[in-house]
């Protein structure tokens, strides 16, 4: 089936016929971490198919936004230096659908919604705000259930990456349920550490600095 095209001479159109389809962009979304094989998409994307799986990477593949890469698992995808431009678009697109969450007319919060570790962790970074983070060097650990994460900040920039931390200065453990609550502003830090639902470990400080430049400060609300 040949792809469709807007055929307006227009960005907003050009872009929604690269990466507009059903899928797509949260296929990039998938990859924003690290490369994935075909088997993690799937299994990351439930409802997909294998067969729109295949039409989806093959193109973004040729669209210039992924590519093939081998490595010891296997061949994987990854996003190009043009993919990995959409990433400022897909964080604001979390920070926009997170605040939409607790509105759904189904009520399906994170306790009955899909939820994975790597969707939270997104949505909170979605939630950084450079203008606090200006002087702060440190580099923070998530653990979300099985999954570990470490965001490096320096200066007002974050990175997020798989895998802990050599070294962190505060680290916070929960479930991914309790993360994507926390990241969509539907739940309280010191609330869910009151209840037991997380824990935060380190520097105090460092602790503090955590929520303020992510914004999960008793009343930061995101705003």
């Amino acid at each position: 089936m040949p792809r469709r095209s807007y055929e307006q001479f227009c960005g907003v159109a050009r872009a929604l016929d690269s990466v507009g389809e059903r899928w797509t962009l949260l296929v990039v979304r998938e990859v924003l971490l690290g490369p994935r094989r075909f088997k993690e998409l799937l299994e990351a994307l439930p409802g997909i198919g294998p067969n729109l799986l295949s039409a989806r990477l093959k193109a973004l593949t040729e669209e210039g936004v992924l590519r093939r890469v081998a490595g010891a698992g296997g061949v994987a995808y990854e996003l190009t230096e043009v993919g990995r431009a959409l990433e400022p678009a897909i964080l604001a697109l979390a920070r926009w659908g997170a605040g939409r969450l607790g509105a759904d007319p189904a009520g399906a919060g994170p306790a009955r919604a899909s939820v994975r570790a790597d969707w939270a962790i997104l949505m909170l970074r979605a939630r950084f705000r450079p203008e606090r983070a200006e002087g702060v060097a440190e580099v923070y650990q998530i653990e979300a259930g099985a999954s570990a994460y470490h965001l490096p900040v320096h200066d007002g920039r974050v990175e997020v990456a798989r895998g802990p931390a050599p070294v962190a200065a505060a680290i916070l453990r929960t479930e991914p349920a309790t993360l994507a609550a926390l990241a969509a502003g539907l739940e309280d830090l010191e609330a869910a550490a009151s209840a037991g639902a997380l824990e935060l470990r380190g520097s105090p400080f460092a602790a503090a600095r955590f929520a303020r430049v992510f914004d999960l400060e008793v009343g930061g609300g995101g705003g």
